[in-house]
């Protein structure tokens, strides 16, 4: 029996950083349900750094229509659709470290990137989103 996920979330962080300047959610492409969870968490904070969230252009359609895309750019994020982090040209628009809940991105951004990446829960992420800084053993 495994007691601890430590290794398995250590074994997705990929270079030395503190600062982030990239909070990525949905890969696969995030729900409503996840966008939603999203703004709740944010509570109102605006976010320090850069946010985003890939979703299908469906369900982005959907955010705009119900409101949460307005209350989720408001505090100053990003609903990107049809597209994913790894394949966008990311080096290109000057972010060099990501924290993310999401383990595929977290597996292929380094290389697909070349970004510096920290692997954590949906709360470490959001809280990254605010505050600009990864929080060492947020992972959890």
């Amino acid at each position: 029996m495994i007691d601890s996920l430590a290794p398995g979330y250590a074994a997705l962080e990929h270079g030395e950083i503190g600062a982030i300047d990239l909070v990525w959610f949905g890969c696969p492409h995030a729900s409503l349900e996840e966008l939603e969870e999203i703004v709740t968490r944010l509570d109102g904070r605006p976010c320090r750094t850069a946010l985003w969230v890939t979703m299908a252009r469906p369900l982005r359609d959907e955010a705009a229509r119900s409101g949460l895309l307005a209350r989720f750019e408001a505090l100053g994020g990003r609903v990107v659709a049809d597209t994913c982090l790894v394949v966008a040209p990311v080096e290109g628009l000057g972010f060099h470290n990501l924290a993310t809940p999401c383990a595929k991105g977290a597996t292929y951004a380094p290389a697909h990137s070349g970004l510096a990446v920290r692997f954590g829960s949906v709360a470490a992420c959001v809280e990254a989103a605010v505050s600009g800084r990864w929080v060492a053993g947020a992972a959890a």
